[in-house]
């Protein structure tokens, strides 16, 4: 028999169904079965469950804490001279590289497998961290430079890059656009922008201009889009990814959620710039349950869907059957599963990081508020002893 761990319940992927009383056996580092019974590593008291994926965050930002917070979004974040870049651009690479090890230790606590992020400064902004992080924590570079100069730079920050973002479709000259994410396309990596975030942006035709560069696979805010807008970016395939909070703060207004859903988009979550709202997804998950419920749907599985089902374009499989071993161990406690009508809908009301007890990214436990027993344990259930 295989190596084991025996948990309260578990929650896989897609099904999204809560198996009460299980034990999950692992092989060579591969969930190999799911069955109801009394063997293995003993774990009740736990709930296992799919790795989330903070699908959109600018990360340096951690290091200007709250800086302009009193300032319209323009003067604060707009490129090139929003108080972030100033402010950013004098840190010291030290100072931006211990911000963005903290920022990713915070997120693989709360059960972030995945990562998708806005690396501003080009080829500076690449480098800072190349080769030091882990494998499904996507950089995508954003250009400095809004001209021809930008293909030349992109071109080289894609040495360390996985790929490249626009903050917006306006900022650069049509040709310029194509040939940036054409670069990106041509190696297979990611392409990502900013849209229709303000009104101002959407008016002036961003999602066109986006489109006539050829598109992207990742759009994030998506604010003031329609619903023909919506039914376009679905009809193409596109991820869109909600950032409740962040549109609140930063005065943006409420994204479209409900309507995306209608509309057949798939959707993601990201927490969005780290400096002035909290990388938590738990917190954005609820946000945007908050959103559909106002709408009529209730139901936990879309806004589950939205935080695991982006993992894949990090490479991270979701946790199932036959995939590397990548999950999560919750207090059921914690969330009030012992009590809950809705176990599913619990988790994403009363969840949080205080309550994820360990991580495991593929088959590597790299978290772990356990006793340490029972981490030693599961580290050897992991290892095939």
């Amino acid at each position: 028999m295989s190596p084991a761990i025996r948990v309260s319940a578990a929650v896989l992927w897609p099904e999204l169904g809560f198996e009460e009383g299980v034990s999950l056996s692992i092989r060579d580092g591969v969930l190999e079965s799911v069955g109801k019974g009394s063997y293995g590593l003993d774990l009740r008291g736990l709930i296992a469950l799919p790795l989330f994926a903070n699908a959109h965050i600018h990360i340096m930002d951690w290091v200007i804490q709250q800086a302009g917070w009193d300032l319209d979004i323009d003067s604060l974040v707009g490129e090139p001279y929003g108080v972030k870049y100033v402010l950013l651009r004098r840190a010291p690479d030290d100072t931006v590289r211990e911000g963005i090890e903290t920022v990713r230790r915070y997120l693989i606590r709360q059960g972030v497998g995945a990562i998708i992020e806005f690396r501003e400064f080009g080829v500076r902004g690449t480098r800072i961290d190349c080769r030091r992080r882990h494998k499904h924590h996507i950089v995508l570079t954003m250009p400095t430079h809004h001209d021809e100069r930008a293909v030349e730079e992109v071109e080289e920050a894609l040495a360390c890059a996985d790929g490249v973002a626009v903050s917006s479709p306006h900022y650069f000259p049509e040709d310029v656009l194509r040939s940036i994410l054409s670069l990106a396309k041509a190696r297979g990596l990611m392409t990502a922008s900013h849209l229709a975030e303000v009104p101002e942006t959407r008016e002036a035709g961003d999602l066109e201009r986006l489109l006539g560069a050829g598109g992207a696979d990742v759009l994030v805010h998506g604010t003031y889009l329609s619903e023909d807008d919506l039914s376009t970016i679905a009809s193409r395939g596109s991820l869109l990814v909600l950032c409740p909070r962040a549109n609140r703060w930063f005065l943006g207004g409420e994204p479209p959620a409900y309507e995306a859903l209608r509309s057949g988009v798939e959707l993601g979550i990201g927490t969005d710039n780290a400096g002035w709202v909290k990388p938590d997804v738990w917190r954005e998950a609820e946000a945007l349950h908050l959103i559909l419920r106002s709408k009529g749907v209730s139901s936990p599985e879309p806004v589950l869907k939205a935080l695991i089902g982006p993992s894949t374009l990090a490479g991270l499989e979701p946790f199932a059957v036959g995939s590397t071993a990548s999950f999560m161990l919750v207090s059921a406690e914690g969330v009030g599963a012992r009590w809950s009508r809705n176990p599913l809908l619990s988790l994403i009301k009363n969840g949080g990081p205080e309550h994820v007890m360990a991580v495991v990214i593929d088959g590597r436990l790299e978290y772990c508020e356990l006793p340490e027993a029972l981490c030693a344990g599961l580290r050897d259930v992991l290892r095939g002893r």
